[in-house]
């Protein structure tokens, strides 16, 4: 279902491309055109860009991970999900896991004992106004939770600007223990 999507997705992605090569000639044909500035070809230009890495793109994402494109096609958000088993904190081969774990030793929180670590990867893709590459990338951690080996309670962490912002804590039910403002 996944990759009937993705087939989908890039067929609208091309179509638009097209148009807008389409629309753009037809326009150069009017009279009485307004002529654009530089900038606004340019913006044009690398949206089509971007609309056409995006088509060749989409068919190559992982089928675990999940995506999602931008109403006008000039964003794309791909999540990836992680289960890490941390054992005295450290971690060897996974460097996002490596940094959460900094930063649950900065405040704090890294667990003793054995603990699963469990969050999601976010990459943001969006239409670059530089030259030499398609897009601008952003990718930061999200949904972030700790279950400790032996313990019912799951804590959540929220993530904002660097750093854990909150903490919830979880019985494996749902049902909320306690919230702290890190």
């Amino acid at each position: 279902m996944n990759y009937l999507f993705t087939i989908v997705a890039a067929i609208l992605i091309f179509v638009s491309c097209a148009h807008d090569n389409k629309s753009r000639e037809s326009n150069d044909t009017l009279p009485k055109q307004i002529e654009l500035t530089k900038s606004d070809t340019s913006m044009k230009r690398k949206a089509v860009v971007f609309k056409n890495w995006l088509a060749d793109t989409l068919c190559l994402i992982a089928r675990k991970d999940s995506f999602v494109l931008g109403a006008d096609s000039l964003m794309l958000t791909v999540t990836h999900f992680h289960k890490v088993k941390i054992l005295h904190g450290r971690i060897d081969k996974n460097e996002d896991a490596s940094e959460i774990v900094k930063l649950l030793k900065n405040c704090k929180e890294l667990q003793s004992k054995p603990f699963t670590l469990c969050y999601l990867t976010v990459f943001e893709y969006t239409s670059t106004p530089l030259e030499g590459s398609p897009y601008e990338e952003y990718s930061y951690p999200d949904k972030i939770t700790v279950h400790c080996d032996g313990d019912s309670a799951i804590s959540e962490y929220g993530y904002l600007r660097g750093r854990l912002s909150d903490k919830i804590v979880k019985t494996a039910s749902g049902k909320v223990i306690q919230r702290i403002e890190l």
